[in-house]
C-alpha cells in the first residue's frame, strides 16, 4: 500500500528539482527527467512556458508547478520497484502530456518517490488546474490500481460512520481511548483464544465487563464492553477494525472461527481458572497491557501507583543522570565558549565562501539560461550532451558546495548561540549582583 499526496510549488521550481535529485538522497538509475536534463529542467520549463504564453511573465504567486510523492511502508518494495511504480502512476495522471522529473529517496526507512511537474501542456500550452479536495481521491486511486498491479496490498474504502471524536482524541494523547483499548484487547485475544466463550471468560477475569444480551435480565443484544476502571460501556459495532468492518459480535465470532486456534494459550487457560486477590489482578491487567500494546494515563501508571518512598527512590536516581548530563554539558560549553573567537572567524569565511559560490552559480545559471534561450530560437546550435556537459562541470559542483556550506553554517550558528546566550544570561546575573 501507498500514501500519497501532492502540493503546488510557486517562486523557483529548480529549487524544489534540486533537492529531489540530490545524490545523497537518490541514484541515477532511479532519477530521472523525461524531456531534457534535470539540472536545468526548471530552467527549460520557465522558457517553454513563457514562449507559449506569449511573452507573459510568470508572477510571484504563479504555480510553477506540482510537486507529487508516493511513499511505502518500510520493507514492501525495493527502491527499483517503487520508482517504477510512480512513474506509472504518472503515466495514468499525466498520459504522457506534461514534463516531468522523478526521483526516488532510499535515504529514510520507508521508500519514497517524488515528481515534480510542469504544469502546461506540451502541446496546447493550458495550464493544469489540481482541486486538491476532488482530485487528491483519483490521484489515490489510481495509485492503489498500479500498486495492485504490482502484487501490493491495499487498504479497502470502508464507510467511516462513527469518527473518532475530539475528546477520544485529546485522550489518547494521556493514553489510549476507551475504544482503543478495547480494540486492541479484542485483537489480542481473538488471535489467542478457540473460542467465543474463552474470550469473554478471559477478559471478564482481567476485569473487563462484557455483555452480549445473553445475561440474565439483559435484552440488549450486541457486543458491549467496558474496559476497567471505565463508567460506561462502549458498543463494539462502533469500534472500527483497520482491516475493515468492526467488532460486532458476529464479526467477532466469525475472526475466532477464521483464526483456526484449536487451543487457547497456556497462559489464558490458566488465568481463566485462576482466583485472584486486587495486587495479582493489576499484575495480569499490567501483564495484559504490555502484550496487546494498551497504553495507559498517567494515572493509571505504575509511577503514578508507587509509593512514596519508591518515588523518592526514582527521584534521587534521576538527579544523579541529571547530574551527570549537566557536566558532560558544562564540559562541552566550556570548550565552546574557551573558541568561541575562532569559530565567529570560521563562520565569517565560510559565509565569505558561500557569497561568492552563490555569485559564480547565478552568473553560470544565467549563461546557461541564454543558451537554452538561443537554441529554442535557432540562433545556436548546442547539442544535449554539450549542455549536459555544461551543467555537469560548471553548475551541479556550485550546487553541491553549497548546500554543505550551508549545513556547516547553520551548525556553527547553533554553537555560536548557545554560547551567546551563556555568556548573557552570566553577565545578567553579574549586574544583579553588583546592584
Amino acid at each position: 500500500m501507498a500514501t500519497v499526496g501532492v502540493h503546488a510549488l510557486k517562486g523557483n521550481v529548480q529549487n524544489a528539482i534540486n533537492y529531489i535529485i540530490q545524490k545523497c538522497k537518490t541514484e541515477p538509475n532511479i532519477c530521472e527527467s523525461l524531456s531534457c536534463n534535470m539540472h536545468c529542467a526548471g530552467i527549460e520549463w520557465e522558457l517553454k512556458n513563457n514562449r507559449g504564453r506569449q511573452g507573459r511573465k510568470t508572477m510571484v504567486d504563479d504555480v510553477v508547478g506540482y510537486h507529487f510523492h508516493q511513499s511505502f511502508a518500510a520493507g514492501t518494495v525495493t527502491k527499483e520497484e517503487a520508482f517504477e511504480i510512480a512513474k506509472e502512476w504518472m503515466d495514468r495522471i499525466l498520459n504522457g502530456k506534461y514534463d516531468y522529473v522523478i526521483a526516488t529517496h532510499k535515504d529514510t526507512e520507508h521508500i519514497h518517490t517524488h515528481i515534480i511537474v510542469n504544469p502546461y501542456h506540451n502541446e496546447s500550452g493550458r495550464k493544469m488546474r489540481i482541486f486538491f479536495k476532488k482530485d487528491l481521491p483519483v490521484f489515490k486511486e489510481l495509485s492503489d490500481q498500479v500498486c495492485k498491479e504490482h502484487g501490493l496490498d491495499v487498504l479497502d474504502p470502508v464507510n467511516v460512520k462513527y469518527e473518532r471524536t475530539y475528546y477520544e482524541w485529546l485522550m489518547k494523547n494521556k493514553g489510549d481511548s476507551h475504544k482503543d483499548r478495547i480494540r486492541k484487547a479484542l485483537d489480542y485475544a481473538i488471535a489467542n483464544v478457540k473460542d467465543y466463550q474463552e474470550l469473554k471468560q478471559y477478559l471478564t477475569q482481567l476485569g473487563f465487563t462484557v455483555e452480549d444480551g445473553s445475561e440474565e435480565g439483559n435484552n440488549r443484544l450486541g457486543l458491549r464492553i467496558k474496559a476497567p476502571n471505565k463508567q460506561y460501556f462502549v458498543r463494539c459495532n462502533r469500534i472500527l477494525c483497520d482491516e475493515g468492518g468492526t467488532y460486532s459480535l458476529e464479526e467477532v465470532k466469525q475472526r475466532i472461527e477464521e483464526n483456526g486456534v484449536f487451543v487457547s494459550k497456556p497462559e489464558i487457560k490458566e488465568l481463566i481458572g485462576t482466583s485472584m486477590n486486587k495486587k495479582q489482578m493489576n499484575e495480569a491487567q499490567l501483564s495484559f497491557y504490555e502484550k496487546s500494546n494498551i497504553k495507559l494515563g498517567f494515572k493509571e501508571s505504575s509511577y503514578y501507583n508507587m509509593s512514596s518512598s519508591e518515588r523518592m527512590l526514582l527521584a534521587k536516581r534521576n538527579n544523579i543522570l541529571k547530574m551527570v548530563d549537566e557536566i558532560n554539558d558544562r564540559n562541552a560549553k566550556g570548550y565552546m565558549l574557551d573558541h568561541l573567537e575562532e569559530f565567529r572567524n570560521q563562520r565569517s569565511e565560510l559565509q565569505d565562501r558561500i557569497d561568492e559560490v552563490t555569485r559564480q552559480l547565478r552568473i553560470n545559471e544565467s549563461n546557461l539560461h541564454d543558451i537554452l534561450r538561443q537554441r529554442m530560437e535557432n540562433v545556436l546550435h548546442v547539442s544535449d550532451q554539450e549542455i549536459d556537459d555544461y551543467v555537469e562541470n560548471r553548475i551541479t559542483p556550485l550546487r553541491e558546495e553549497k548546500e554543505l556550506l550551508k549545513k556547516e553554517i547553520s551548525e556553527l550558528s547553533e554553537s555560536i548561540n548557545k554560547a551567546d546566550h551563556i555568556i548573557n544570561k552570566y553577565e545578567k546575573e553579574h549586574d544583579d549582583i553588583e546592584r
